[in-house]
């Protein structure tokens, strides 16, 4: 990470990390923890100098299972976030000042439709008026949604987020462009699913498309004139991630002088945006922090698409509080039979999110690969045909209430019932490769049997709803056993605060207190043997 300060001054990092970290500020090494542990913010923390001009942040963070992550952030010596430093990629000295993304849009969504009119999504108008003349304002309500701000630590305007995860419709985003003269420039974009873009009322972007994002992936020329200048954004979304970056750049990149937005975004946080290199495997949990994977690991200066000892420098885009690195290597391309046989991975199940691994008649076809061929490989599940699982989380909970694979498979598959056409084309076809009376061993099963996803008021269950949404009281109710040993107590968390904790049963709790939007509830059971279970759920509570 590159990063540009006016002046020569002091300056706090603080960092986190899950498990070990190891940072380099300008080729000096400032903090090493070699350890083994969760993720908390700001863990870590040193007084560093930074200096005129542009300075480099190398972090390294070593990893033992479970949850791979991390935080920085930087402040001055009052503990302030600063206001004036800039964040980017690649080299300066080869590559000169990026263009800064857009990091702050009013919002305005979700816009429910059903999934069978995907493809009209990006042609419907959801907003009753003109959606090419708008000029909205902060809590401005059209479409019978409010225009909210969002402010972003990073490229990526996640929409999904701002939506409580909706699926099935669109989100509109409005910014202002302020531009110091008349330019002529390029539009670079990413989004998922697709994407229509107004410009002063002239359409001049629309990929009606269902995929999913890469920064950057669609680049159109445009002008802006001197003055205001309208962008309007609107992404469609089936399921799973939804959002977009922008930023307006030359045709190689480089910063468009004499711009500014409105909304005007806050100061970067924490940093959402990194070069990526990895993962490199050592077994040695003693040496995997210290050992120099890259030569001379302090001094790189690498940029986006540079070689490294193994693979390439790749631009991750995420949430900085924490970044997720598991998340970042949890990604795909095209997987050959073969690269399975050769790599041979310590994996015993697969769920195949691809169209047709599973067509068993087919010579070395990819799911019999993962079991015949490999040392390690149990069960696979897969489509024979275009397809794949949706709605994961009828699987895996079953399976985490020790559930064996076979039977949550078929519990999936009875939660998708009533089935549509598309589902019956999409789930038929699935089928389960290997012994369906495996499952994955637990010492703790626990099911949070209430809220469900429903509107509550006063602790009543009134309709269904996409999350549990409560108005005034609500109880969490929770099933709690264990193999071999007593529950020693159940605890509640309201975003990572701890509110009650439970030692006998029933295991429950009513949240009182007053609270508004959206909330990470958490639930620990612990066993008297010290071995814990986690359970983690959104809501969103008014009163």
């Amino acid at each position: 990470m590159c990063i540009y300060s006016p002046t020569a001054r002091l300056a706090k990092l603080l960092l986190g990390s899950d498990d070990g970290i190891k940072a380099w500020v300008n080729g000096d090494n400032v903090i090493t923890a070699d350890r083994y542990g969760e993720w908390t913010a700001n863990q870590f923390f040193t007084d560093i100098t930074l200096n005129s001009g542009w300075n480099r942040l190398l972090c390294k963070i070593s990893q033992d299972g479970g949850d791979y992550q991390f935080s920085a952030q930087l402040y001055d010596m009052n503990g302030v976030t600063f206001n004036d430093l800039t964040y980017q990629l690649n080299d300066p000295s080869e590559y000169g000042w990026e263009g800064d993304y857009i990091r702050s849009f009013l919002l305005n969504g979700f816009h429910q439709d059903t999934s069978g009119n995907f493809w009209q999504y990006l042609t419907t108008n959801y907003l009753g008026v003109s959606e090419e003349s708008i000029n909205p304002i902060e809590g401005q309500v059209m479409g019978s949604n409010i225009w909210t701000n969002y402010d972003s630590s990073n490229p990526f305007i996640n929409m999904g987020d701002n939506s409580y995860g909706a699926d099935f419709g669109v989100c509109y985003a409005f910014a202002r462009v302020y531009a110091t003269a008349q330019t002529t420039c390029q539009l670079w974009m990413g989004y998922d699913d697709g994407a229509r873009v107004w410009l002063n009322g002239n359409e001049v972007l629309f990929d009606n498309r269902y995929g999913g994002f890469t920064a950057d992936m669609t680049k159109v020329n445009v002008s802006l004139q001197a003055g205001e200048n309208r962008l309007l954004v609107k992404i469609s979304e089936w399921t799973g991630n939804h959002g977009f970056s922008t930023r307006f750049c030359t045709a190689d990149g480089g910063t468009v002088p004499g711009l500014s937005y409105d909304p005007a975004p806050a100061p970067i946080s924490y940093i959402g945006t990194w070069l990526m290199n990895g993962p490199y495997v050592n077994p040695n949990k003693n040496t995997r922090l210290s050992t120099d994977y890259l030569g001379d690991e302090g001094n790189v200066t690498p940029s986006q698409g540079d070689l490294a000892p193994f693979g390439v420098w790749e631009r991750g885009i995420g949430n900085g509080y924490p970044f997720n690195i598991g998340d970042f290597y949890d990604h795909g391309d095209w997987v050959f039979s073969q690269d399975i046989q050769d790599r041979d991975p310590p994996v015993l199940f697969y769920n195949l999110f691809a169209c047709g691994p599973g067509r068993f008649i087919d010579q070395n076809y990819l799911a019999g690969s993962y079991i015949f061929h490999t040392t390690y490989g149990l069960i696979t599940l897969a489509s024979s045909k275009s397809g794949s699982m949706l709605n994961f989380k009828d699987f895996t909970q079953p399976i985490s209430q020790g559930k064996s694979i076979g039977e949550s498979f078929r519990l999936w598959f009875d939660a998708q019932a009533p089935y549509l056409q598309w589902e019956k084309e999409w789930y038929y076809g699935m089928v389960l490769l290997g012994d369906p009376t495996l499952c994955v061993p637990s010492y703790i099963q626990m099911e949070v049997t209430r809220p469900e996803n429903a509107v509550y008021v006063f602790d009543k269950k009134i309709l269904p709803f996409f999350i549990p949404l409560s108005f005034g009281k609500i109880t969490i109710e929770t099933l709690v056993t264990s193999k071999e040993y007593d529950i020693e107590k159940v605890e509640f968390y309201i975003d990572d605060t701890l509110l009650s904790t439970v030692p006998t049963e029933p295991y429950s709790w009513t949240w009182k207190t007053l609270a508004f939007s959206k909330h990470t509830v958490k639930v620990i059971a612990y066993d008297t043997l010290g071995r814990i279970l986690v359970r983690t759920f959104i809501m969103v509570k008014f009163f």
